[in-house]
């Protein structure tokens, strides 16, 4: 399933030729669930960003792109603030395909309010997740993003 996802990722970097680096964030609004509550959950993680809405049959997606890194200011203080920093990084790593990488989102726990990183392929949620796709150009480009939205720790402090 994470295969078929990065090659979407990468399909649509292909397709639009991205900068630097690119973000797709995506969300998948079920048959019963609500459009405004899912759009709400992705404002809970990304802020407030104008998100396009793709029909896929009796699914819907919410999809923004991007390529300012500030877009992703709110989810960064928020993986700091919650000190999450080393689950988040782990996570970004371990997806990593040598140009891009993805970390998931628990959507219910975004509507409340809260942040939960999803192990991609054990932790699927009953609703889905909320999905955001990073490619880059370069490794080294991936490892300054790395470092400022989630720099190394030690002892849960960050280190330079």
């Amino acid at each position: 399933m994470a295969h078929s996802k990065n090659s979407n990722i990468n399909q649509r970097s292909s397709s639009r030729g991205w900068s630097k680096m690119d973000i797709l964030i995506r969300c998948t609004v079920n048959p019963t669930e609500d459009a405004l509550k899912v759009k709400r959950a992705l404002e809970n993680i990304i802020g407030l960003q104008t998100f396009t809405s793709e029909n896929h049959g009796e699914i819907t997606e919410l999809v923004l792109t991007d390529s300012k890194q500030e877009s992703l200011n709110l989810v960064r203080q928020t993986i700091h603030e919650l000190r999450i920093i080393n689950a988040a990084r782990k996570r970004l790593l371990s997806n990593w395909n040598n140009t891009s990488t993805q970390i998931h989102f628990d959507k219910q726990a975004a509507l409340v309010g809260k942040l939960r990183i999803i192990d991609d392929s054990t932790d699927l949620p009953p609703l889905g997740t909320i999905e955001i796709g990073l490619i880059f150009e370069e490794e080294s480009q991936f490892e300054e993003f790395l470092h400022w939205f989630t720099p190394p720790t030690k002892k849960g402090r960050i280190i330079n």
